[in-house]
């Protein structure tokens, strides 16, 4: 019983610290690599009959696409935000020559 405890906590220690940092990390890229492999997954699953696994794996899919999206989004915000913020504020060299 405790060596199914202890093995059981580090289980998920080991989950959680797989988890945690990855989603942190991802990139625009990155998350489009994971929805175009989760959208393969789901595709290869319902085609050989396997429907629950299948299932699961086109929502995971779907998710995958809309955060996708929404990360794609997101970048272009910052980057048009980005471009306007130097476009206001860029003083020539001329004017702090004396």
């Amino acid at each position: 019983m405790r060596q199914r405890f202890i093995t059981s906590l580090l289980l998920a220690a080991v989950v959680t610290g797989l988890v945690l940092p990855s989603a942190a990390l991802a990139s625009t890229s990155g998350r489009r690599n994971t929805a175009i492999g989760l959208s393969g997954l789901a595709a290869y699953q319902l085609l050989h009959g396997h429907t629950t696994t299948g299932a699961l794996a086109a929502g995971g899919a779907l998710y995958a696409w809309k955060r996708t999206s929404d990360a794609s989004k997101a970048q272009r915000r910052r980057a048009r935000y980005a471009q306007r913020y130097r476009s206001h504020y860029r003083y020539s060299r001329a004017r702090y020559h004396r």
